[in-house]
């Protein structure tokens, strides 16, 4: 039996989760940098008693020292600022990011994993380290061919530190309303999400509603499953529960993400999960560290690579699903102009359409607006007494238009809403507003 076509595509950003205390944007990096610190955490989860298993041990702590030798090094070497991280102050961190790009900081740490040696700066001999991360790596029983390695595999080590934090906050802040709200109303067979976020809070709720008696779809990776009834969530950036299967974890309730797509047979999956938000366990049940074993995510670089046949898939499926659909729904994600690839995937899957088909495209951004710069510099300082009106950015604005056309504006494709903040029933809201919103 042909399953019937996705009417509306969930494109799902870092604003959508930002409210359980995950770190936007250009504020990855220092929100990662500050939890290797011991220091506050992000603002939306800070004096909620936000565990942090990088530093609950004392051996984990001296690890912790090693990582921010080596982040210290690799910004000295490809960034030429000089910075004590185990010292500075979180405004310090602050200042040096302000001035170094998320992309251009990503982009160089993935390149140097993905060819060791590329730059002369990236010294891998013992003999060349300095002797303050020796006496750290000492301190903390690990070699320098350990568990911590160099400058061409701090990309490795960033992102498991990632995946650890990122599992402390799902155990600390539950979802909230609105997001629990959207998982409800999908329908199986006719909406599906797009996910750019690394975080498996969606993941969670979907599975949950899923097991739950009287549900009778599967929830999948793939918008090309074997199962009649399904709720699709496509991760094309990847998730931090994702896991190549040569690293041999061993969790429960593990599979592959691809078992239910009829396009990959069983011996081709690499990419496997788990249910559980916990870190990997290897064959013998033994935890892997929080510094070791990443996920499978992608990073905010410049020129994204995606070495998996399952990534591939995905990204097919994205073109799918959008071409059959003409309902396009933007929750906290901005379509930011360096995101190169989904702009070409949505273009992409319109050069598909009919003309008549065109015409029916409608699409609404769900997102917190801002004041104007011109309002903001007047209120610095000062409250907001509530009768400013905030807006999209021009940038969002124009980004939007760029692969949606000029018809897109604020008036009838933005709903003003702060994702855990603002009160009412969201998807009753799009439904509504989804019928005006024209674009192409």
């Amino acid at each position: 039996m042909t399953k019937p076509k996705i009417k509306r595509v969930y494109f799902v950003g870092a604003g959508f989760s930002a409210p359980l205390g995950f770190p936007v944007g250009a504020s990855l990096p220092v929100e990662t940098i500050c939890r290797l610190r011991g220091l506050r955490a992000h603002s939306v989860v800070h004096g909620r008693g936000l565990y942090n298993s990088l530093r609950d041990t004392e051996k984990k702590r001296h690890l912790c020292d090693v990582v921010l030798l080596r982040i210290e090094r690799f910004l000295c070497d490809f960034f030429g600022h000089k910075i004590d991280l185990r010292k500075a102050t979180r405004q310090k961190i602050e200042d040096v990011f302000k001035q170094i790009s998320v992309g251009e900081f990503y982009t160089v740490m993935h390149a140097l994993s993905d060819m060791p040696g590329l730059f002369r700066n990236d010294r891998t001999e013992d003999a060349q380290q300095p002797n303050e991360i020796k006496n750290t790596e000492q301190q903390s029983g690990q070699s320098s061919n350990g568990e911590l390695p160099f400058a061409a595999s701090l990309y490795e080590v960033f992102s498991a530190v990632t995946r650890s934090f990122f599992i402390d906050i799902s155990d600390t802040n539950p979802p909230k309303k609105d997001m629990k709200s959207l998982v409800e109303s999908l329908i199986p067979n006719q909406q599906a999400i797009v996910s750019f976020n690394w975080d498996t809070e969606l993941d969670y709720l979907l599975s949950i509603r899923s097991e739950r008696k009287g549900e009778t779809f599967e929830f999948v990776y793939t918008a090309q499953s074997t199962e009649p009834e399904t709720l699709t969530i496509l991760k094309p950036h990847g998730s931090i529960d994702w896991y190549d299967i040569k690293q041999g974890v061993f969790n429960n309730d593990r599979y592959f993400i691809a078992d239910d797509d009829r396009r990959i047979t069983l011996d081709e999956c690499k990419l496997m999960a788990f249910f559980a938000n916990e870190l990997p366990v290897n064959i013998y049940e033994d935890q892997h560290s929080a510094f070791k074993c990443a996920p499978a995510i992608t990073p905010p670089t410049f020129s994204k690579r995606f070495e998996y046949t399952e990534q591939h898939l995905i990204w097919h499926d994205v073109i799918q699903v959008c071409t059959d659909a003409n309902e396009f729904v933007f929750l906290g994600y901005s379509l930011p102009p360096d995101d190169f690839l989904t702009r070409a995937a949505l273009r992409s899957s319109f050069s598909e359409k009919s003309s008549k088909e065109r015409q029916d495209v409608r699409c609404l951004v769900v997102s917190r607006g801002q004041l104007p710069e011109a309002r903001r510099r007047l209120n610095k300082g000062t409250k907001n007494n509530g009768k400013s009106t905030k807006n999209l950015t021009d940038t969002t604005l124009a980004s939007y238009r760029s692969v949606f056309g000029n018809k897109i504006t604020q008036e009838m494709n933005w709903l003003n809403w702060e994702f855990g903040k603002t009160r009412g029933p969201l998807v009753e809201k799009i439904n509504e507003m989804i019928q005006g919103a024209a674009c192409l």
